[in-house]
């Protein structure tokens, strides 16, 4: 991080905060996530035990390895969605699993060809798995990622047991906002080389619309 343009400027990146206070403060945290998450049950604190070693095994070895960097990071994903549903009682379904893989992966090699292409020459310097990638390949992993994602989405609004489950029919209606939104997301990667799901979330208003727009439908067609 000390040599990327954006990263240098992060408490430990920049020197402002050694690195080892920082461990112990991880591990304090840690072990006190694991003793609150005690509340929500048995299930809740081995997701939670996996998801911590899930980031300390993608620390160490999983960033290092093409694709199997951006499953990792997907694998977080659906981690947190699973705690999520744990926390409140329900039951993650096959649909939010998939629908949460394929985005997360989508964003998470989005991002890798962001840095590929910000870096240029030293991208390999700062995180060694960008040498073994190529703005060529994660293009077309980029089109495949968002054309299941849109696929999945929409067999998901129509699926009969959804349906019913949701009391609602018309859930398609939400998926034009969806192909908007990841097509508007595509442009961004390639039209204006970014990558980075925060920055474009807050600073892109097309983007921010379309999200707006799909969960005012969402919410009409489930509680109008």
């Amino acid at each position: 991080d000390a040599v990327h343009p954006l990263k240098r400027d992060r408490a430990l990146a920049s020197g402002r905060v050694a690195s080892r206070p920082a461990y112990a403060l991880t591990g304090v945290l840690a072990l006190v996530s694991l003793v609150m998450a005690r509340a929500l049950g048995p299930g809740f604190i081995a997701v939670l035990g996996a998801f911590l070693a899930l980031q300390v095994a993608y620390s160490l070895w999983l960033k290092e390895a093409v694709l199997v960097d951006a499953t990792a990071i997907s694998g977080g994903f659906l981690l947190r969605t699973l705690g999520g549903a744990l926390a409140v009682g329900a039951r993650m379904s096959a649909w939010l699993f998939l629908c949460t893989f394929l985005l997360a992966m989508f964003l998470a090699l989005a991002k890798r060809r962001h840095e590929i292409v910000l870096l240029g020459s030293g991208a390999e310097q700062h995180r060694g798995v960008l040498g073994r990638y190529s703005a060529t390949l994660l293009d077309q992993v980029l089109t495949v990622l968002a054309a299941t994602t849109i696929a999945a989405y929409t067999a998901y609004s129509m699926w009969p047991g959804v349906a019913e489950k949701l009391g609602t029919t018309r859930l398609y209606l939400t998926v034009p906002f969806v192909v908007i939104g990841l097509l508007r997301y595509l442009f961004l990667v390639h039209g204006r080389a970014e990558g980075e799901p925060t920055k474009v979330l807050l600073a892109d208003l097309p983007l921010q619309t379309s999200i707006v727009l799909w969960l005012a439908a969402a919410f009409a067609l489930l509680y109008g």
